[in-house]
């Protein structure tokens, strides 16, 4: 997987060539706005690497950890914090559609948590730091489990945007399966619904693309824990190297109170890095 090959006539370039210059910051924010407030947000560094074919890898590093507004302090969310860090960097292989299919760094990452392992277990003790910690290393010892894990993060499957209209002349689509992950449901909350991309760039040069689901009534797992499910997304794409520059979502649903939350991951311009290609 190489770049040596790419032409340096950069009007040329191929936007999966172009992409492969970006170097970006974000801001992630994700909050619980019903039935309890709650609010978690960070900068997340995005670093396209190289691309092959369908699929391209990514390096992501997460800064500057917020709950609520504030530097963790109780004990099990510093613990959580400081195990969450062993990830980065992290290097992802996705599909240029949005699919994340494997960790490429995972061997890097499990040697990082071996050295980690005897360090926090010095810091912290009590059955429940145990547990966590076990649980953690069980996860860690199998990829396919390790990337099944990973894949539960709301983040990681909002920050690829999932194209399900590739290939449509209509650029739309209707009846698109989105399995968006939440804490509370190992499955994920399944929405089906229409996305659509703009045809032609806005005034801003950026591509416009919207997704909108309704959680499936014949669904009747879904429908004793999850009713009235609507999931609205929205992603602006630039127009020369089909990268994300901001994202905002809505999910909201009863079970049995009422549900909402809001995620927003937004371009940190005065952050970014300029490679050459």
């Amino acid at each position: 997987m190489s770049k040596s090959n790419t032409p340096k006539n950069n009007t040329s370039l191929s936007y999966k060539d172009k992409l492969m210059s970006v170097h970006r910051f974000y801001g992630v924010e994700i909050e619980y706005l019903e039935p309890k407030f709650n609010r978690v947000h960070y900068i997340l560094e995005s670093e396209f690497l190289n691309y092959s074919g369908s699929f391209f890898k990514v390096q992501l590093n997460r800064q500057k950890l917020y709950v609520n507004n504030k530097v963790p302090t109780k004990v099990l969310e510093v613990l959580a914090d400081k195990c969450a860090n062993v990830l980065y960097p992290l290097v992802l292989k996705v599909s240029f559609s949005g699919q994340i299919q494997e960790i490429d760094n995972y061997l890097e990452i499990q040697e990082r948590w071996k050295a980690l392992v005897p360090k926090i277990k010095k810091e912290y003790s009590g059955e429940i730091a145990e547990n966590y910690m076990n649980s953690i290393s069980t996860n860690m010892a199998d990829q396919k489990i390790f990337l099944s894990k990973l894949r539960r993060d709301v983040v990681y499957d909002l920050l690829f945007p999932r194209l399900f209209v590739l290939g449509e002349l209509n650029f739309e689509k209707d009846n698109c399966e989105f399995n968006l992950p939440h804490y509370a449901y190992p499955s994920g909350i399944i929405f089906s619904g229409k996305q659509e991309i703009s045809k032609y760039p806005n005034s801003n040069n950026h591509i416009m693309v919207t997704y909108e689901g309704k959680t499936p009534e014949a669904n009747d797992v879904i429908k004793k824990e999850i009713k009235n499910g609507q999931l609205n997304l929205k992603y602006a794409l630039d127009n020369e190297n089909a990268s994300m520059l901001y994202f905002k979502g809505i999910c909201e649903f009863y079970n049995p109170e009422y549900q909402k939350i809001e995620y927003k991951i937004s371009r940190l311009k005065e952050m970014e890095i300029t490679k050459k290609v």
